[in-house]
């Protein structure tokens, strides 16, 4: 999970638990802001001294998700799954090409709220790839609504040897769609 409003954050969990049973949520360049914009107001008002991580304030009881701090990346076989912030300079219009670009091995990233896609095979044949999923979130808020985000998720299928099949899937409006 990366992408989703820290408002619906705990809610959106819960379904996602009680769908799929483990969930692992990645952590990005706002949720840094939110823990770091908590921290700096709980040394005034004590009363949030007990809020000042993910940890506190999402587990609840019986919670099955696992936090990856922000600048780590997760190998799910031969697959990275990073948030994308992690690379300055890689968005763009272009944004899974340029990260392919920044880390020369097959990427997932989110981050950039676009659904794109892009396969290179080397001189050797080897094949490489990397995918931007959408955003689980209002594509038009107030400080950015003029933008070319797109509503989306990635299925990620692996076999026992490591390779793995990206679904990346665009939503728009009530239609689902393969990016």
């Amino acid at each position: 999970v990366t992408g989703v409003q820290t408002c619906a954050l705990p809610i959106f969990l819960s379904l996602l638990q009680s769908t799929f049973g483990k969930v692992f949520l990645k952590k990005g360049n706002h949720d840094m802001r939110l823990e770091m914009h908590i921290q700096k107001l709980a040394a005034t008002m004590p009363e949030l001294q007990d809020y000042m991580t993910y940890e506190d304030w999402l587990f609840y009881k019986g919670t099955n998700t696992v936090i990856i701090e922000d600048y780590r990346h997760v190998k799910y076989g031969k697959l990275n799954i990073i948030h994308g912030h992690e690379y300055q300079g890689g968005g763009g219009i272009h944004v899974a090409y340029n990260r392919l670009n920044k880390t020369f091995d097959n990427v997932l990233s989110a981050h950039s709220h676009k659904s794109q896609g892009v396969i290179r095979q080397t001189i050797n044949g080897e094949v490489f790839g990397s995918w931007t999923i959408g955003c689980l979130c209002n594509l038009k808020p107030r400080y950015n609504p003029k933008n070319d985000w797109t509503n989306g998720f990635a299925i990620i299928r692996k076999d026992s040897t490591g390779d793995f099949e990206v679904e990346n899937k665009v939503i728009f409006g009530d239609k689902l769609f393969s990016a």
